[in-house]
């Protein structure tokens, strides 16, 4: 797979850290995992910023991600298997974290999505025939 097949979004997480904080950045989806790319700024006046920080979401971290769209916004949702997962993430609640898509990058978003859940999918799939084949012999 060529970086030029990765689906990538540009994303936000509004209200991170309780209000206090704005976040954008980067979605791309790869063979091994969701990367995300992203820097906050402070709510107020948006001038503190903090560096840019990367993090990867594997598969078999992830359980579901699925692109939602309403009439006035998009997002990708994102619902890991374990609270570690998504702790170090601003704005994620819980095993939930919620990534909003401007309306021009809802095509974008929605790829990113369904390539996510195909290999969520392929993943389990390697799993469940991992765990029949000891008892197949």
């Amino acid at each position: 797979m060529t970086a030029s097949t990765e689906p990538t979004v540009s994303f936000h997480i509004s209200e991170a850290y309780g209000g206090f904080a704005d976040c954008r950045g980067v979605a791309r989806a790869a063979a091994e995992g969701l990367h995300l790319e992203f820097q906050t700024k402070d709510g107020f006046l948006g001038i503190l910023k903090s560096g840019v920080r990367s993090q990867v979401l594997f598969w078999e971290d992830l359980v579901d991600v699925a692109f939602r769209a309403g009439l006035f916004r998009a997002r990708i949702e994102l619902v890991a298997r374990s609270l570690k997962t998504l702790g170090d993430m601003p704005g994620a609640e819980g095993c939930r974290l919620h990534l909003g898509v401007r309306r021009q990058d809802r095509a974008a978003g929605r790829e990113l999505a369904s390539f996510a859940t195909l290999r969520i999918c392929e993943n389990d799939l390697r799993r469940m025939q991992a765990e029949m084949k000891p008892q197949a012999g």
